[in-house]
């Protein structure tokens, strides 16, 4: 009998020994640096991670605990919209990054595949708060689409700064006529008076570009011989009144045919490299 009371005392200290052990495993962790740290700090973190390609950072640091939670609630961390044709539903992806990014500066960035119905619709929603784009960054294989997204443009764009267009579309080469392939540019963006970076990577050289403009980066595909249209290019650059930096990336076919000679149409002064 005295060796079962013994036994059940032992029993009631091994519990008793969990428990406290158990306590102290659940203190440590809300001594650690990561729930220490002040939330301002903690969104500074995790807009590292949207910055550094982690689109999805606010949405899944919001669901690791409360601390992280409220450090995930900071608008400016949602405010990296990544639009994708490849996701299940975009539009209403969108509308909820919108409603977390609340008055934020809006980066905008879409990858499209498809433009679909529902991508649509999600650029229509990021259009309704045009009014907060900071940079807009579109990337499709299809030339049509981006036609399509950029004919709607057209809204105020008060605090947009910088474009970024990107299409690898080589059934868009020059041909048949074909000597822009991306001809709503021209007409897009009249309301956003604050833009002055675009940066550009296609097959073609661009026909005609937003005259608001001050910094031109161009990135050309490989076509397997240099562009025929140079002297249209060069009356493009002409019209660019507030044209101060020029950066073509382009095969070395085109190094000889880029080269501004006496004879040819010149551009406004601007840095080429």
């Amino acid at each position: 009998l005295e060796l079962q009371a013994l036994a059940r005392q032992i029993n009631k200290v091994n519990s008793r020994k969990s428990h406290v052990l158990d306590l102290i495993a659940k203190c440590k962790g809300r001594i650690t640096l990561a729930l220490r740290a002040p939330d301002e700090v903690l969104a500074h973190i995790f807009e590292h991670c949207v910055l550094g390609g982690w689109v999805n950072a606010p949405l899944v640091a919001s669901q690791v605990c409360s601390k992280w939670r409220q450090a995930a609630s900071t608008p400016r961390i949602w405010s990296y919209v990544h639009v994708t044709s490849n996701t299940t539903d975009p539009a209403g992806r969108t509308r909820f990054w919108l409603s977390m990014a609340r008055e934020a500066p809006l980066h905008v960035s879409l990858e499209i595949d498809v433009l679909n119905e529902s991508t649509l619709r999600a650029f229509r929603a990021l259009l309704d708060r045009s009014s907060q784009w900071r940079t807009l960054s579109i990337a499709s294989r299809s030339v049509q689409s981006i036609n399509d997204l950029l004919a709607l443009c057209t809204r105020s764009m008060p605090q947009l700064t910088s474009l970024a267009i990107s299409t690898n579309d080589h059934l868009a080469q020059i041909g048949e006529g074909n000597t822009d392939n991306l001809p709503e540019l021209a007409n897009a963006f009249h309301n956003a008076q604050s833009l002055h970076s675009l940066r550009l990577k296609t097959y073609i050289l661009p026909g005609a570009l937003p005259l608001q403009i001050s910094n031109l980066h161009l990135e050309l595909y490989a076509l397997g011989s240099a562009p025929e249209d140079l002297p249209v290019f060069y009356t493009t650059l002409q019209a660019l009144p507030h044209l101060r930096s020029l950066t073509i990336d382009a095969p070395y076919d085109y190094v000889e045919a880029f080269p501004f000679e006496e004879n040819q149409v010149h551009p406004p002064p601007a840095k080429l490299s």
